[in-house]
């Protein structure tokens, strides 16, 4: 689906594992609009390769809306 939940855990981790060999140019991240934006405030996001060597990461700003980053 497009929508993960932590629930109240302070910490929380969500892995995607993609069927085939992907190509990725950039990921989209829509945080929630109604409240708790500063919830992704920090938060890691890595894009690994099929070694689990990471080629890509960023830090989210945990603004409302959406953020685009490109690699």
């Amino acid at each position: 689906t497009t929508f993960s939940h932590t629930g109240n855990d302070v910490v929380g981790t969500l892995t995607l594992t993609l069927k085939k060999p992907t190509v990725i140019t950039r990921v989209e991240v829509l945080n929630r609009q109604d409240c708790c934006q500063g919830r992704l405030e920090g938060a890691q996001l890595s894009l690994l390769d099929i070694n689990n060597v990471v080629f890509w990461s960023g830090r989210l700003t945990g603004l409302g809306g959406l953020q685009i980053y490109t690699m």
